[in-house]
């Protein structure tokens, strides 16, 4: 599958705007309030480093519409694979800001995660994806720290190979 090419607009530092293009010219976008382009970009960040396929950038690859993520009921249509996204997205957020922790202790919180919400165990992250995922995801906040209201940061999510 090509690459979906996502753009967060900062409106300004209270408002941002989320579009994503498949390679098929489809569309999807919406208004994001200011907690979600970190979040967003830190998914990017998870799942291209970890190379998930059916996390949330893979689902809107994939057909998903940005709206259908908060329709009542979605999460009985999820893959088991966007609940570890979101986990790890999550354990992420939570200890490695402002800078990362040691891999074992992130798998550690993230295997606690995953258990807590009582889905099958992920794998074990390798210390090389951990680092390209923190790289990734540094620099990509960076980037969005730094762009002034009215400028869009573009990232092209490229699914993995099944």
């Amino acid at each position: 599958m090509p690459a979906l090419q996502v753009n967060l607009k900062k409106i300004s530092d209270a408002q941002s705007s989320f579009h994503c293009r498949r390679p098929d010219g489809s569309e999807t976008w919406s208004r994001v309030s200011p907690f979600y382009p970190r979040h967003d970009l830190t998914h990017f960040a998870v799942e291209s480093a970890l190379g998930l396929r059916q996390g949330f950038f893979g689902l809107i690859a994939a057909g998903w519409a940005l709206d259908d993520f908060v329709q009542k009921g979605v999460a009985r249509q999820l893959p088991v694979e966007a609940f570890w996204a979101e986990c790890a997205v999550g354990v992420t957020e939570l200890l490695n800001s402002p800078s990362p922790r040691p891999l074992a202790g992130w798998q550690d919180a993230l295997d606690q995660s995953v258990a807590g919400q009582k889905l099958p165990p992920f794998r074990r992250v390798g210390a090389e994806e951990y680092d390209r995922l923190n790289v990734r995801r540094t620099a990509l906040l960076q980037q969005w720290a730094a762009l002034p209201a009215g400028g869009t940061l573009t990232v092209e999510y490229d699914p993995p190979a099944s």
